[in-house]
Order: structure tokens, then C-alpha cells, then sequence
């Protein structure tokens, strides 16, 4: 079944939330969805104040389709990102409990101008379509976004999460990725993990993703890698 133009443009356009300059980056699978329809998310999407070159901004973007839960009072922790910012604040030697990792979350995780830069390799949510859509013939032409972004952007620490989609993983950090293993290229540590939905790791507690990201830390100074993005001339 044909996307609609919706699903196209998000398939074809929407990578996420940040900022291709930030220094730390998540790439995962695909889109998160709540009840908003996939009408809605095109629709935030496409306003030009949250679309940079196909991230907006998170908190903004999600106060567009009527998505509170993750940014206003009361505010509930976003089950993936709450791991990640656990591993990032790990990774920066920065106390990690639930009132850090609210706060990080309300006021830091992919804003348009800050550190993350938080991706998906499919534009739509496995839920998002009208019917069982392949997004296969979208994805060469994401792989190939990510890998320029990376050139000219040059990002301290990507994280891939997601153990089926390793071959994707691999051709955008063009070098060879090992599950739960570090691995550093051209400047630039990948890290390769279960997602955190994964039965594995729903055992792993948070003081787990703490220690992966001093894990993380204590590679890129054994490597003597700089801590902070150095963009490309070009």
C-alpha cells in the first residue's frame, strides 16, 4: 500500500530531535508514537520554526501535537530516553537520579540547540501507518544523511541501539560494530546496544546505563579523543 503524503514526508524526512551539530548522538530503529495521529506529526513537523533540516526541536515539537506527559508538570519519564540520558550522564561524570534525569529530560534532551541529537533510521513508527508498510526503500538515502552529517559534524559519541538493524548500524558508522562493545573511527566513538525496550535490557537498572557511559568515558581518554565536536571546514 502507497504512503500517504503524510507518511511520506515523515518517512522520507523526519529524523528526530537536536541538532546535527550536537556532540553526543542516540540513533534508534524508528519513531516512538503515543495518541497523536500520524496527521499531527507531519503537520508539527512541517512548521518552520521546529524543522531544521529534518530535526526539530523535542520539547517544542511535542507540545505541538498535544504530547504533555514528557515536558510539563507532571512530568513522566519517556522510557528510552530515561536510559539514555542515565548513560550520557554516566558518560559525563554528572550525578544520575530520577530528579537529574527529569530535569535533563524536560529541559536538555534533543533541544534544537543544545549537546544530543536524538535519531531514527525510519521516519514512521511501526504503528504509524495505514497498513504493514516497508520503509526499506527509504532508509539507503537516511544511511547516506547520517554519514554526511558525521563528516561535517564530527560528534564526540554515538549510541546505536537496536540489535536488528546492525548491517544499517555498520554502514553509517562505516566501520565494523560489535554488540555492547566500544568501537572508535575516525575520531568518533560508537558504542552498538540491545534496545533499552529489550527484554535484556529492561533487567539492566539504571546504575547499569551509568556505568556504560563511565565505560564510554574512560575509553575515549585511554584513546586521548577530544570531548567536544570539531565541525568540518566545509
Amino acid at each position: 500500500m502507497p504512503l500517504s503524503p503524510d507518511e511520506l514526508c515523515l518517512a522520507e524526512n523526519c529524523y528526530g530531535y537536536g541538532s546535527w551539530g550536537a556532540c553526543y548522538w542516540f540513533i534508534g530503529p524508528e519513531q516512538g508514537m503515543g495518541n497523536e495521529t500520524v496527521e499531527e506529526r507531519a503537520r508539527a513537523f512541517r512548521e518552520a520554526d521546529l524543522d531544521e533540516d529534518g530535526l526539530c526541536d523535542c520539547r517544542e515539537f511535542h507540545l505541538k501535537i498535544d504530547e504533555i506527559r514528557w515536558h510539563i508538570p507532571k512530568v513522566k519519564f519517556q522510557s528510552t530516553w530515561n536510559y539514555q540520558i542515565s548513560l550520557l550522564h554516566g558518560y559525563k561524570g554528572t550525578p544520575s537520579t530520577p530528579g537529574t534525569r527529569r530535569d535533563y529530560q524536560i529541559k536538555e534532551l534533543g533541544k534544537a540547540d543544545g549537546e544530543t541529537c536524538i535519531a531514527e533510521l525510519r521516519g514512521l513508527s511501526s504503528r504509524s501507518s495505514t497498513g504493514s508498510v516497508n520503509q526499506d526503500q527509504y532508509i539507503p538515502p537516511r544511511v547516506r544523511k547520517f554519514r554526511k552529517m558525521i563528516e561535517l559534524h564530527h560528534p564526540v559519541l554515538i549510541i546505536f541501539y537496536g540489535t536488528s538493524d546492525q548491517g544499517h548500524w555498520e554502514s553509517i558508522s562505516e566501520c565494523a560494530l560489535h554488540l555492547d562493545k566500544i568501537t572508535s573511527h575516525a575520531g568518533t566513538m560508537f558504542a552498538y546496544l540491545p534496545h533499552t525496550n529489550a527484554r535484556k535490557e529492561l533487567k539492566r537498572s539504571h546504575a547499569d546505563w551509568v556505568q556504560i557511559g563511565e565505560q564510554l568515558r574512560a575509553e575515549r581518554e585511554r584513546l586521548g579523543l577530544p570531548d567536544r565536536c570539531i565541525p568540518s571546514a566545509s
